[in-house]
């Protein structure tokens, strides 16, 4: 990989809203997660790493030129595409923790001198006429998702008990007539079924703006807890592993899943077969050569890591050789 562009060097600790921040004033974009306090250069981007401006320039180990790593054996390596090719292809997406420790990584960043649009969609479950309009509606928009991305445009959104919210859609170089146009078809959906919602397009200058609009500042406050949420938690994950994913790849055969928002309930350890092909498909096999080449003893251990299965948790949670 080659490149003439601008480009920012960011060190292990860098969390995404410290990089942009430092990288908007600049007058770039940079391609971070839409969790501002996740670091970039570690497991988020090594993982391959989700972002709202991923319709635009791929996810963020597309745009990483190079990673600087100390090995297992203390070596201090530099690996851009053209050296230690093997180390900067499994660091770029086969996952964080496994392959040495990376103190930094350099990625490209982008211009930001054109608008961006977006929009925020709500549909409050207790204002649909019914169960059914309302789970059409949700059929609806996972049919209409390609046709957002193919514009490239990102939304964020959940599904839940109180109803659909389509929190923020990161739509670059459109302006905010253009986004209502991309959503006006399934707003007539949703108008034909009756449902009531709440749309609203939006635009800014840059995409610095449009990203301290829609994240705000940091949450303050008291976090509560008990035994009791933590036990009703565990057993709410536990009905998803058990009842619900099984419908899911009943219906997805052979699709994948993104290891860094991936349920252990769901890809246990012990099953490496499963999380093996759901994260890695066909690249394992050589994931694991150069695991074992970087990693010859296996030193470094995380859950559902490349080279996990050498190892295995006894009854008194001590790790041990398999």
């Amino acid at each position: 990989m080659s490149s003439t562009g601008p480009a920012v060097k960011l060190g292990a600790g860098v969390t995404g809203s410290e990089a942009e921040l430092e990288v908007g004033n600049a007058g770039y974009r940079i391609v971070t997660g839409d969790c501002p306090t996740v670091g970039v250069a570690g497991g988020y981007t090594q993982v391959g790493g989700h972002s709202m401006l991923n319709s635009a320039y791929g996810v963020v180990a597309d745009n990483v030129l190079e990673w600087e790593v100390v090995t297992a054996d203390g070596q201090h390596l530099i690996a851009p595409q053209t050296e230690n090719a093997d180390l900067y292809w499994a660091i770029s997406g086969g996952g964080g923790g496994t392959f040495g420790v990376t103190l930094s990584m350099t990625t490209k960043i982008h211009a930001d001198n054109t608008i961006v649009s977006g929009a925020t969609l709500g549909i409050v479950r207790t204002l649909a006429p019914n169960e059914e309009s309302l789970a059409a509606a949700v059929q609806a928009w996972w049919q209409f998702l390609p046709s957002i991305f193919d514009t490239g445009a990102v939304p964020l959104f959940n599904i839940g008990p109180l109803g659909f919210n389509v929190s923020s859609v990161t739509a670059p170089n459109r302006t905010s007539d253009e986004v209502a146009a991309i959503f006006e078809p399934y707003l007539t959906q949703l108008r034909d079924l009756n449902i009531t919602f709440d749309f609203a397009p939006k635009q800014w200058s840059t995409y610095f703006e449009h990203y301290e609009d829609i994240q705000g500042p940091l949450p303050n406050g008291i976090y509560v807890a008990s035994m009791l949420s933590t036990l009703e938690m565990l057993s709410r994950k536990a009905y998803l592993a058990d009842s619900i994913t099984p419908l899911i790849e009943a219906v997805t055969c052979d699709s994948g899943a993104y290891l860094n928002e991936a349920d252990p309930l769901v890809y246990p350890a012990d099953q490496p077969e499963k999380w093996q092909n759901a994260f890695h498909g066909s690249h394992y096999p050589r994931l694991r050569e150069i695991k074992d080449i970087y990693v010859p003893e296996g030193v470094f251990y995380a859950n559902t890591a490349v080279g996990v299965e050498d190892w295995s948790i006894d009854g008194e949670g001590r790790l041990c050789r398999a």
